[in-house]
């Protein structure tokens, strides 16, 4: 699985724009890996 994160460049261009985007990404991310980690059985089964 790959996929990309393109960041505007004048959104992060102090320190107040990094800290801002460093926390949505902390926060995104970790939702991805649990979702990623979760066990199969815990999954929804559609089929």
């Amino acid at each position: 699985m790959n996929t990309g994160i393109e960041i505007r460049q004048d959104l992060i261009a102090n320190k107040v724009g990094e800290a801002q985007w460093a926390r949505r990404l902390t926060r995104l991310l970790r939702k991805i890996e649990e979702t990623l980690i979760t066990p199969q059985s815990s999954c929804v089964n559609f089929s």
